[in-house]
């Protein structure tokens, strides 16, 4: 009986020890095949990672807070026509030095610099203009791990052929406003011929400094291409005629006389004719009618 129990222990014993084997290699296989997912899926995060790092349009640099240089992209290094060598040394003063020989302002650079590294939470936008007519767009923020700073990490962006079509859209809206701006002054001072020898210049809105010069301009050449002997100026669509307006039309006149040619001035409305009596204007010199059609039957008789 003694013999019998002791048989059954054993293989009872021997069953255990089979069974406990047999877990431990399920165990170890269970491992083994976790640690190899857990590697495949961090070798397939770190190889997303670097795609992302190196496919964007941006330069990438990453320094950390000793000043070393610790990851790069390519497109940095294109960007910024960096010898490669500078970089995988890790001296990012060699780095700063070789690029901002390209700039146009390298003195306020390397100040922008060296604040943001004064001020490691610090992030930070701006526009680098270089020599070589590039632009670039900057922008640095902290690297962090957690809620710790680790480093700081720079983006470049090429935005040359941007900044290149919104200076030509300016340049191009520029002369069109300057063609608006001359058509504007042709039609608001026109020189209209009557005759071989005689022109009007009908005036109409508002006469300013500016537009008194015009007159001047516009009278004066097209009395010499033209070879008037007698200029009509129309102040009949004048809205006020003040002492400044009376003045213009007086300096005109003489102008005019200087080239050997005679001003007269039409459109004196009767509250026109008053304002200019209680201002004490002498117009005495000056040839005035009511209407434009009396100054140009007026011209006509004299020639």
């Amino acid at each position: 009986m003694s013999q019998i129990t002791s048989d059954i222990s054993t293989a009872e014993h021997a069953r255990l020890r089979r069974r406990v084997a047999d877990l431990e290699q399920q165990l170890d296989t269970l491992l083994t095949t976790t640690q190899e997912d857990a590697t495949k899926q961090l070798l397939q995060s770190l190889s997303l990672v670097e795609a992302a790092f190196e496919s964007p349009a941006d330069g990438i640099l990453v320094v950390d807070l000793s000043g070393r240089i610790t990851r790069w992209n390519q497109r940095f290094a294109q960007l910024w026509r960096t010898p490669l060598q500078f970089l995988e040394s890790g001296d990012d003063q060699a780095v700063l030095g070789h690029g901002t020989q390209q700039l146009r302002d390298p003195a306020s650079f390397f100040e922008q610099v060296s604040n943001l590294y004064a001020q490691p939470e610090a992030e930070s936008f701006d526009i680098l203009d270089f020599a070589d007519d590039r632009v670039f767009e900057r922008y640095s923020c902290p690297q962090r791990i957690g809620t710790t700073i680790v480093g700081r990490v720079w983006c470049f962006r090429d935005v040359t052929a941007r900044v290149r079509a919104e200076r030509e859209r300016i340049q191009m809206q520029e002369q069109v406003i300057t063609m608006q701006a001359a058509a504007l002054a042709e039609l608001s001072t026109p020189l209209i011929p009557i005759s071989n020898a005689t022109v009007v210049m009908p005036l109409i809105g508002s006469i300013d400094s500016r537009r008194a010069q015009q007159i001047m301009e516009t009278l004066l050449s097209g009395i010499a291409s033209q070879q008037a002997a007698i200029a009509i100026l129309d102040i009949t669509g004048v809205v006020t005629v003040d002492t400044h307006v009376a003045d213009a039309l007086l300096r005109a006149a003489q102008a005019v006389k200087l080239l050997g040619a005679q001003a007269i001035l039409t459109g004196i409305r009767p509250e026109v004719a008053q304002l200019i009596v209680a201002l004490g204007i002498d117009l005495t010199n000056l040839a005035t009618f009511s209407t434009l059609q009396a100054g140009i039957a007026y011209a006509l008789k004299q020639r």
